[in-house]
């Protein structure tokens, strides 16, 4: 992650309880207001802005919302999901393989994204 670690919570706080304290110790956490735009499409807030994301099961999980959580996150940047039944972290990345990498970790309950770096031999 980059040195400024801004890191958005789309996420109820217990949720937060699944992270390690010295890892969200690392993060200035902001919670979101309206002024980035709806939870589901941030659609006032700039390209790259953040370091990591918290997101819970209360937002849907489509392809369009899922590109705009990605738009806004900085390269390598990590998208923190609540696990859903209705899909698997394969289906999320299937729809992006481009821009999204899932990390297997040991809470079943979280799927942890990264936002991938742009190949620059690719631009």
């Amino acid at each position: 992650m980059t040195e400024q670690n801004i890191a958005l919570k789309l996420c109820s706080d217990s949720m937060m309880t699944n992270f390690n304290q010295e890892f969200l110790e690392k993060l200035q956490l902001r919670s979101w207001n309206r002024e980035l735009g709806t939870k589901d499409k941030l659609q006032h807030t700039k390209d790259s802005t953040f370091s990591a994301m918290f997101v819970d099961a209360d937002l849907a999980y489509s392809k369009e919302n899922l590109l705009c959580w990605i738009r806004v996150l900085k390269n390598d940047g990590l998208l923190l999901m609540e696990r859903i039944v209705e899909k698997t972290p394969e289906m999320l990345t299937a729809l992006f393989p481009e821009l999204l990498t899932f990390h297997e970790n040991s809470n079943p309950g979280i799927w942890i994204f990264s936002k991938n770096t742009p190949d620059a031999d690719e631009l």
